[in-house]
């Protein structure tokens, strides 16, 4: 039985970090303008390869070329995503 409790703490424990996690990136996109996103963001972006875009949004290759550019703008919950990979945060 204490077990079964001791598990049951540890998972609940678990599933409050990871809402606690989630709830700070979301805080954390949400600070990000569309100015940000213009002015660092892409500017960051042009120093990788298109591979590790990929990698990280999950997106097909010339979509990913197309952001690394500039001439495509994705959905702003990955914009946080990106300015981790372009070492901005």
């Amino acid at each position: 039985m204490r077990n079964l409790r001791a598990m049951s703490k540890a998972v609940s424990n678990a599933w409050m970090e990871l809402l606690n996690y989630v709830s700070k990136e979301k805080r954390a996109s949400a600070r990000l303008t569309e100015k940000d996103y213009r002015e660092k963001i892409i500017p960051g972006l042009k120093e990788l390869s298109v591979p590790p875009i990929v990698s990280a949004l999950g997106v097909c290759m010339p979509y990913a070329a197309d952001i690394r550019k500039g001439t495509r703008i994705p959905h702003r919950r990955h914009w946080l995503k990106l300015a981790r990979l372009a070492r901005l945060l």
